[in-house]
C-alpha cells in the first residue's frame, strides 16, 4: 500500500489537472468571429462535459470530501444558492436554472479542490500562470501566421485562432500571465530568461488586443502588489520606481499615441458613453425591479438587457442576483484582500492582491465576476492561496479507512529481516518555496 507521501503528485496532479479543465471551461468559445469559434448548443455541451470531468478528478483527488475553511468559499456557496433562488421560485427559465446547477458544480469543484490549494498554494498558482501563459502563446502564434483570421476586420483587435476568443478576454488572458509572471520574477520562483520570454509575449498579445481595461487593470494591479511586497524586497521596491519613471516618460513623450491607443477611433462622445455601456446601464436602472426581484434579481442569463450586453459586472451582478448577489460579491472582494493583506508569503501575498485588484477593476466594464468566468475563478483561487492550510473540514472520515495509519511516537516499525535505508519512506518534499 502507498504511503501518504507517495499519492501526494498522484493528488496534485489532479488537482492542477482539475483547475485546468475550470479555465478552459469559462471560456467563451462562441463569441469572437473566428473561423473556429463553436456554435452555442457545441459550446455549451462542450464546457458542460469538461466541467464534468473536472468535478470526478476533484473527488479523486480528495477522497474525502473534505473542504477547506475559508470564508471566501462560504461566500460562494451562498451566491450560488442566491442564483438558484429566482428559478426555484419560479422566477426564471430552465435555461438560467441549469446555468445555476452549473454554477454550483464548479463551485463545488473548487472547494472539493479547496484544501490542496491551502496545502500547496505554489503548485496551483503555477498551473493558473502556465495555462494562461499557453494560451497566450497561441494567440500570439494565431496572430503571427493568420492575421488576416486572428485580427478583427474592422478594429483591428487579437480576437486569436485557437482558442477563439473576445478581444477583451485575450487582454484578460494576457495581463494575468504578465502580472504572475513578473510577481514571480520579483521574488525569484521563475528563471529570469523564461520570465522575460513569458512577459514580452503576454505584453505583446495585451498590446494587440487594445483591451483597455485589461491594460488599467495590470497597472493598478502591479502597483498595490508591488507596493505590497517593497516594505520587504528591494528588487521591488527598485522595480517599482523603474514602472513609475517609466510611465511617467512614455507618457510625456508619446502621450499622442497613447491617446489613439486608448481611443481606438471612437469618439469623444463615445468614450464618454463607455462604448454605448451608459445608455444601457441607465435604462436598467430606470427599470428598477420591486419587491422580491430587487433582492434576488431575475437569475443567472447571457448577460444582456433586452438585446443589448450588459458588459458591466456589478451591473449584471444587480441585475441577475439583485443587491443580495452585489453584498455578496463585495464582501467576497473584501474578504479575499483582507486575507491577502495579513499573508506572510511575499509570492502569495502579490498574487492574491494582483488577482484581486484586476478582477475587481475588470468588473466595471466585464461581466462574470459573480458567476461563471475567469474573473471569478481568479477572485476565488486570490482567496484560497491565502487561507491557513490547517483549517479544514473534515468529509468522508471512511473514505481512506484502508489506508496505513501512522504508528504512535517512539513505537518501532515492524521492518523485515535484512532491512536498510532504501525501505524508508521517501521524505515528503516542501513545495511551498518551489520555483514556478
Amino acid at each position: 500500500m502507498p504511503d501518504s507521501a507517495a499519492t501526494m503528485p498522484a493528488t496534485n496532479w489532479r488537482c492542477q489537472m482539475a483547475w485546468t479543465l475550470l479555465l478552459l471551461s469559462v471560456l467563451n468559445w462562441g463569441e469572437s468571429g473566428s473561423p473556429f469559434a463553436l456554435a452555442p448548443a457545441q459550446e455549451q455541451a462542450g464546457t458542460i462535459l469538461v466541467t464534468f470531468v473536472a468535478f470526478s478528478l476533484a473527488v479523486q483527488a480528495n477522497p474525502t470530501l473534505s473542504v477547506a475553511r475559508s470564508p471566501c468559499l462560504l461566500l460562494a456557496f451562498v451566491l450560488v444558492a442566491a442564483s438558484t433562488m429566482p428559478g426555484a421560485l419560479g422566477m426564471a427559465s430552465l435555461n438560467s436554472l441549469l446555468m445555476s446547477v452549473r454554477f454550483g458544480l464548479i463551485v463545488l469543484t473548487i472547494a472539493l479542490l479547496s484544501p490542496i490549494v491551502t496545502r500547496d498554494p505554489t503548485a496551483v498558482l503555477r498551473t493558473h500562470l502556465w495555462v494562461h501563459g499557453a494560451i497566450a502563446f497561441c494567440l500570439l502564434a494565431g496572430g503571427v501566421l493568420a492575421p488576416g483570421l486572428a485580427f478583427h476586420p474592422g478594429t483591428r483587435r487579437l480576437i486569436g485562432l485557437l482558442p477563439p476568443m473576445h478581444p477583451s478576454q485575450v487582454g484578460a488572458v494576457a495581463a494575468v500571465t504578465v502580472g504572475l509572471a513578473l510577481l514571480a520574477l520579483v521574488v525569484d520562483k521563475i528563471s529570469k530568461r523564461l520570465g522575460l520570454l513569458v512577459i514580452a509575449v503576454s505584453m505583446t498579445v495585451l498590446i494587440q488586443s487594445r483591451s483597455r481595461t485589461a491594460v488599467l487593470g495590470t497597472l493598478l494591479g502591479l502597483l498595490v502588489s508591488l507596493t505590497a511586497l517593497a516594505f520587504r524586497r528591494r528588487r521591488a521596491r527598485k522595480l517599482l520606481a523603474v514602472l513609475i519613471c517609466l510611465t511617467a516618460a512614455a507618457w510625456l513623450v508619446a502621450a499622442p499615441l497613447f491617446v489613439s491607443w486608448f481611443a481606438r477611433g471612437q469618439s469623444h462622445a463615445q468614450l464618454q458613453s463607455i462604448s454605448g455601456r451608459r445608455a444601457t446601464w441607465i435604462a436598467m436602472l430606470e427599470e428598477r425591479p420591486s419587491g422580491v426581484t430587487e433582492w434576488l434579481g431575475i437569475g443567472l442569463s447571457d448577460k444582456r438587457y433586452k438585446g443589448k450586453p450588459i458588459d458591466g459586472g456589478w451591473m449584471a451582478a444587480y441585475w441577475e442576483q439583485g443587491l443580495l448577489g452585489v453584498g455578496i460579491v463585495a464582501a467576497l472582494v473584501l474578504v479575499a484582500a483582507w486575507q491577502a493583506i495579513g499573508s506572510r508569503d511575499d509570492l502569495l501575498r502579490a498574487a492574491a492582491l494582483f488577482l484581486v485588484v484586476f478582477v475587481t477593476l475588470s468588473a466595471n466594464s466585464e461581466t462574470g465576476i459573480s458567476n461563471i468566468s475567469m474573473y471569478f475563478l481568479s477572485l476565488m483561487l486570490a482567496g484560497l492561496l491565502v487561507a491557513r492550510s490547517s483549517s479544514v473540514i473534515q468529509g468522508n472520515q471512511h473514505a481512506n479507512r484502508r489506508r496505513p495509519q501512522p504508528l504512535p511516537h517512539g513505537q518501532p516499525q515492524w521492518r523485515e529481516p535484512g532491512g536498510g535505508p532504501r525501505d524508508r519512506a521517501p521524505a515528503r518534499r516542501r513545495s511551498r518555496g518551489g520555483r514556478l
